[in-house]
């Protein structure tokens, strides 16, 4: 009785992932989205996660039609769909923090060895048959057949492969970060964290799928079915909403369409910042709300590239790291002269959006929290 209401339980289980993933590809389709030039590898990521959606819909039903429950250690095909779903995850979360990162060429680099390896185990298949492993003693014994070595060898690709997945994707977030912080004064909200989580999601649920291979357990499977179907469905919630977020980011991730001229006289520099320098900080634009480097260069007459390399080269950091400075200096001085504040009126009327980033903020420049600052401090005499 219970083996049968299990049975059941996958069987319904199984067919509402099919349904799930066949609802998100079509969502995927048919949902409308900006039509900018920047958005086009968004736009066929889409298409792309729309395929794959539809191939795992067919794939539970064809094993829900046919109970396939065999076990095959380092099995070919969980190897081929493990590294295509690292693959698809990628590209797809890449292309939201660098629309120019992925392009034909890097998709088939990566596209290529996989390609080649399935025709390769076809081909042995043919020649020589591929054995059932259903033990790591028939790994060893059978280690010598052509297939079960290129099976090892397309395991340890596959480990590689999540290696180089990840490096991509380190160095793609921190230079989206690096771009976001020398744009906006205050990106606590721009800075993608589900997209991070998408990404070492979906690395953890190809090593799980490599791990059901090699347990022979109703209860794991039907776990694991549950996981990958409830990452699969928050995955398509949040990628179909990034086009709400671009609007957001566009200055950020949009290629740039023309390239300014940042060249200045090397004896005149220091001279030029020093003046505009001044300026900033007589009429405190940066105490504003939502203010970026745009509405600086905008406001002072001078384009963004170069009003962005001479913040990192004479404030030696970015413009996100100096006007936090700024703000925190300007809370400081609030703090001293206006006791009836709170921290929230503070935080607000330095330009902070949430008083926990506010506070974040002022323990890295200060070593210590704002109350405890204000505590610590009192009116110096000379203070007009």
């Amino acid at each position: 009785m219970n083996q049968l209401i299990s049975s059941t339980g996958f069987l319904i289980l199984n067919v509402l992932v099919v349904a799930i993933c066949s609802v998100m590809g079509l969502c995927f389709l048919t949902f409308p989205h900006p039509r900018g030039e920047a958005m086009i590898s968004y736009r066929i990521s889409l298409r792309v996660l729309a395929v794959a959606y539809f191939v795992l819909a067919f794939i539970n039903l064809t094993t829900t039609i046919m109970s396939v429950q065999i076990i095959d250690l380092f099995s070919f095909p969980t190897l081929v769909i493990s590294s295509l779903q690292a693959l698809l995850f990628t590209t797809t979360l890449l292309t939201l923090l660098n629309p120019e990162r992925i392009s034909r060429i890097v998709v088939i680099k990566h596209l290529v060895p996989v390609v080649l390896g399935m025709l390769i185990f076809v081909g042995l298949t043919i020649s020589f048959g591929d054995p059932v492993l259903l033990s790591f003693q028939d790994v060893h014994a059978h280690i010598l057949a052509p297939t079960v070595f290129l099976r090892l060898v397309f395991f340890a690709a596959y480990l590689y492969q999540l290696i180089q997945c990840i490096r991509m994707f380190r160095l793609e977030e921190r230079k989206y970060q690096e771009k976001i912080d020398n744009y906006f004064a205050d990106p606590v909200k721009l800075e993608l964290h589900w997209v991070r989580y998408a990404f070492y999601s979906a690395l953890s649920i190809g090593v799980l799928a490599l791990c059901s291979t090699f347990i022979s357990s109703l209860l794991f499977t039907f776990v694991f079915t549950v996981i990958y179907s409830l990452f699969y469905l928050t995955f398509a919630i949040f990628y179909i909403q990034y086009d709400q977020f671009y609007k957001l980011i566009e200055p950020v991730v949009s290629p740039v369409q023309n390239v300014e001229n940042t060249l200045q006289m090397v004896g005149s520099r220091k001279f030029v910042w020093a003046e505009l320098r001044q300026d900033i900080f007589t009429g405190k634009p940066y105490l504003a709300q939502g203010y970026t480097i745009d509405d600086m260069a905008r406001q002072f007459n001078i384009k963004r590239a170069m009003l962005s390399s001479f913040i990192n080269a004479e404030e030696k950091m970015n413009f996100n790291a100096w006007i936090n400075s700024l703000r925190i200096e300007e809370a400081k001085r609030l703090m001293l002269v206006r006791p009836d504040l709170t921290m929230t009126d503070i935080a607000e009327e330095v330009g902070f959006t949430e008083l926990s980033n506010f506070s974040r903020q002022f323990k890295i420049s200060t070593k210590v929290t704002p109350s405890v600052w204000r505590k610590s401090s009192s009116i110096p005499s000379d203070l007009p």
